[in-house]
């Protein structure tokens, strides 16, 4: 069975391009060390790792954030050549991220036999999951 997957391969280039720029990094803090060493008579001057150790966090951060909007774009699209119908039935999951099946039939504006049929799909491709919730199930989505 196909699996829903979203995460974004790390291409060869950006790896290159991270290694790199750690490297440099790298060399730099050496470096600086080396110049507090000998011109101001302390090694591993703090300061340069608690600069170093700011500029990889919020290097980290942002890249977490641009990985965070191109898997959302990614999705989107992915949901683009959806039919119709599952399409409905994921954006109203996309929102609540789980909800209760009679729920999702009123939201999505489906049948309650539409509905169950693109659950009962979706499930199969490991998109939701599916939970007894008292008389009617709860769908749970996935993958966000």
């Amino acid at each position: 069975m196909a699996q829903f997957n979203l995460l974004m391969e790390i291409g060869r280039n950006k790896l290159f391009v991270a290694l790199g720029a750690l490297f440099i990094l790298g060399i730099v803090l050496s470096v600086s060390n080396a110049y507090c060493a000998v011109n101001m008579g302390h090694v591993f001057a703090p300061l340069l790792y608690g600069i170093a150790l700011a500029a990889l966090a919020t290097g980290a951060a942002i890249a977490l954030l641009f990985q965070w909007k191109i898997d959302r774009l990614q999705f989107e699209k992915i949901i683009g050549v959806l039919p119709e119908d599952e399409r409905k039935v994921l954006k109203v999951l996309i929102e609540k991220k789980s909800i209760s099946q009679s729920e999702l039939r009123y939201q999505s504006g489906l049948s309650k036999v539409k509905v169950s049929r693109i659950i009962a799909k979706l499930s199969k491709r490991g998109i939701v999951d599916k939970k007894n919730y008292g008389n009617t199930n709860l769908i749970i989505l996935k993958v966000s």
